[in-house]
């Protein structure tokens, strides 16, 4: 009989794929209202970050025991949104191009897990402290080379891999431990209430750091500030690493029906995205709801992008897609 599943990682994993959402639903509005720009921000402080720390964590059997049968599924994922946003923009909004190399969408995620699982077989046999510190200062320094962009998303591959290198390093019962504890609850709270009212009172500063929260961009992209480039992004490092294990810890370790859901992000990573050009962009939801709410219509996206998570989330949906990608996930995911 399987070990059964912590319902803490599926509840943090479900949370964080409707972030993910929410922020790529309302990325259209971010320049036509406060309110949407402050939440933007606010999620691009964790979200990504957190979710490939999680993904470490949740890969280190497959790293230890190379198992690369389940690192081909982020390598046929990324060419499955790579194909279905290139199907949907042909027939909905009829652009024709399709890029595999320059990796400029939601396929970077998977791409770059399979890039840092490859590399972490590799890289499991040195010191731990010693990768982490390296993968850093290559970070840091990655941002002064301006050709290093979204091409094989390079980028956000030297930019993200401390968050998944320190998810594969950290002991996943003992963070569960730490969590429990009321007064890291506690923190955790202070932590996020502290990094939004920061964002909230100074919006316009906050967002010109935006790049380095992405991850995708050379320090020129911060104008006059890029020769503060390394510091900043320094900065950053820390909001983010400390965003992403709060938000981790506060999430409860309670099953309910968002850990059933939780188990199937998968699909809704893979599917998420292209829904959003149909409706959208596509069928014009953005029309409809400035006749519903004149002022306030950009809040009612997230209410669609709520709607597109929980579909996407569904179980027959979640298989059609896992049996898409690889038809051996079904048979594994379960045990893990």
């Amino acid at each position: 009989m399987g070990k059964e599943r912590v319902a803490k990682w599926d509840n943090v994993k479900f949370v964080l794929i409707g972030f993910v959402v929410i922020g790529h639903m309302i990325a259209a509005y971010v320049t036509k209202s406060v309110g949407i720009k402050s939440l933007y921000l606010f999620i691009y402080t964790f979200h990504m970050p957190a979710f490939i720390i999680i993904s470490g964590m949740m890969m280190k059997n497959t790293i230890k025991n190379k198992r690369y049968e389940k690192l081909f599924t982020y390598l046929t994922m990324g060419v499955f949104i790579k194909l279905s946003q290139f199907a949907v923009k042909w027939f909905v909004l009829s652009k024709h191009k399709l890029n595999f190399f320059d990796v400029d969408d939601v396929s970077w995620y998977a791409f770059a897990i399979f890039v840092f699982a490859l590399v972490t077989m590799y890289l499991q046999r040195f010191s731990p402290i010693y990768i982490m510190l390296l993968s850093l200062a290559m970070a840091l320094a990655i941002g002064y080379d301006s050709h290093v962009g979204t091409y094989l998303t390079l980028s956000r591959i030297f930019v993200f891999y401390p968050f998944f290198f320190a998810g594969f390093c950290i002991d996943r019962d003992k963070l569960l431990e730490f969590g429990k504890k009321p007064v890291n609850k506690a923190l955790a709270g202070v932590v996020i209430v502290v990094v939004a009212i920061v964002i909230i009172l100074k919006n316009d500063a906050v967002y010109q750091f935006l790049p380095l929260l992405k991850g995708k961009s050379s320090y020129n992209s911060l104008d006059e500030l890029r020769s503060r480039g390394v510091f900043l992004r320094l900065a950053a490092y820390a909001v983010m690493f400390l965003m992403s294990f709060a938000v981790i810890i506060i999430i409860p370790n309670v099953r309910s029906f968002i850990t059933t859901l939780g188990s199937r992000t998968l699909s809704v990573y893979a599917l998420h995205f292209a829904l959003i050009y149909i409706l959208r962009d596509g069928v014009n939801m953005t029309a409809l709801f400035k006749r519903i709410s004149p002022e306030h219509y950009m809040y009612l996206s997230i209410v669609l992008a709520i709607a597109i998570l929980f579909v996407t989330a569904l179980k027959p949906v979640h298989i059609a897609v896992s049996k898409l990608i690889n038809p051996t996930l079904l048979k594994t995911e379960e045990k893990e």
